[in-house]
């Protein structure tokens, strides 16, 4: 990406963080004596603000966040794994007490993608946004992720044992031999749950990356041919993936060559498992 992207990015943030400062739900940072302390709100739990790719926005949002909230630490899993008594109520009434502060702020949220919970995780995460609709009741659709298993990594489930296989590296196998000299070059990422789309109960994330003779030049230009260079490299991976039967989501813009990445969200849901695995 650019250093105005870039920039645009870290302003973003920064304003939903002084937000959840304004709102009495970040931890306060004070420096004495060249030692940074941190003090959080008491008996509440706290909030952090993150950047989420431009793909795993909701329709006609100009600004989106994944904010992370954290409980109070008297309601936190120990470490022998035993959940402290009130941990599901405090959970669910300080979400509930975030959402409706950030409701003030004029963001919208929800706590988007396959359920998280004390006993599970370690943290709530909300997909935070403002959109040029505002407030949108039809979006995400209604019982988008009920029923379907909680997101790994967690707690039970750290991490795919044979005979499952990591979604991350079916697809990456998916991709291999896309490459070749000129392509570019592509690498799979990990997605947070809260960016899944609607009905996901796997997504990857995929970075196309332009060839090193089309990237973006330091003044700000771009090289001839660049263009025509970024569609027939997303075209490649577009193919490969829709081939291996994976559904994709990608950001609601324009593709720009003065970026320096394209991102997709891959990704299945129980209908493609009905239907044997077949995707659009």
């Amino acid at each position: 990406m650019g250093e105005t992207q870039r920039t645009a990015r870290h302003a973003m943030v920064a304003a939903v963080n002084a937000d959840l400062a304004k709102l009495k739900l970040a931890a306060v940072e004070t420096e004495r004596h060249g030692v940074l302390y941190r003090t959080l709100p008491p008996n509440a739990g706290w909030c952090q603000a993150t950047y989420a790719p431009e793909e795993g926005w909701p329709p006609d949002a100009y600004l989106c966040v994944v904010v992370t909230w954290y409980p109070a630490r008297q309601f936190c899993r120990s470490a022998a794994g035993e959940l402290p008594t009130g941990a599901p109520e405090h959970w669910r009434r300080r979400v509930y007490a975030v959402r409706e502060a950030l409701a003030t702020a004029g963001y919208q949220s929800w706590a988007a993608g396959p359920p998280r919970s004390p006993a599970l995780h370690s943290s709530e995460q909300l997909l935070v946004w403002r959109s040029l609709r505002g407030v949108d009741d039809t979006w995400p659709p209604l019982f988008a992720w009920d029923g379907l298993e909680p997101a790994r990594p967690n707690f039970a489930q750290p991490t795919w044992v044979w005979p499952e296989r990591d979604p991350l590296q079916a697809v990456e196998a998916a991709l291999r031999g896309v490459g070749g000299p000129g392509f570019g070059r592509t690498r799979t990422v990990r997605a947070t749950p809260v960016i899944w789309p609607p009905y996901a109960e796997m997504c990857t994330r995929v970075v196309w990356e332009p060839d090193t003779q089309y990237a973006r030049c330091s003044d700000g230009t771009v090289p001839r041919g660049a263009m025509e260079h970024w569609m027939a490299g997303l075209d490649r991976v577009r193919g490969a993936l829709t081939a291996a039967n994976y559904r994709i989501k990608e950001a609601r813009r324009d593709i720009d060559p003065a970026r320096n990445d394209h991102g997709f969200l891959i990704w299945r849901g129980p209908a493609d498992r009905e239907r044997g695995g077949d995707g659009v």
